[in-house]
């Protein structure tokens, strides 16, 4: 049983951590992970200023998920959002979900958007059942997308 997570800031050591996070899931999945294209954000993980909010779910002082809202003109982006496998089914990443759109109305966002695949079945309940609705996929780099979601900040700016 892992102790009950809490949400911090990503530091700078946390990025090796959280590729091994991302990673492992993407495999899980069959999608061979992309470490000098797509994924190789994951290594600037707690080293990103201004807006960026990279965050990690601490448990027990062990880092079991990752997310990162990224700002794209007045809307955030959430980039990632992973669970590792032990900490799956304990509201992680409810909880992630939850700190990300926290930040985002704390600066003011109107909206914040994502894309995903199909396969992260689970992760695509979570944010239909948080409020995400399906959109239309913006014109965001990646093309391992093949569903996109807004979640309406009520009160941004």
């Amino acid at each position: 049983m892992i102790a009950v997570p809490t949400v911090r800031r990503a530091s700078e050591g946390d990025a090796p951590r959280c590729a091994a996070i991302v990673f492992a899931a993407l495999e899980e999945h069959g999608i061979v992970p992309e470490p000098e294209g797509l994924d190789r954000d994951v290594f600037a993980f707690g080293a990103r200023g201004g807006r960026f909010r990279d965050l990690v779910a601490v448990s027990g002082g062990r880092i079991v998920g990752i997310a990162c809202l990224e700002p794209w003109d007045d809307k955030g982006w959430l980039s990632k959002l992973f669970v590792d496998p032990e900490a799956r089914g304990r509201g992680v990443g409810r909880l992630l979900l939850g700190a990300i759109v926290d930040e985002a109305r704390a600066q003011g966002m109107t909206e914040i958007g994502l894309t995903t695949r199909a396969v992260f079945a689970s992760a695509i309940r979570l944010y239909e059942a948080f409020g995400f609705e399906r959109a239309a996929a913006p014109a965001r780099p990646g093309v391992r997308q093949d569903l996109a979601f807004r979640f309406v900040l009520v009160g941004g700016a």
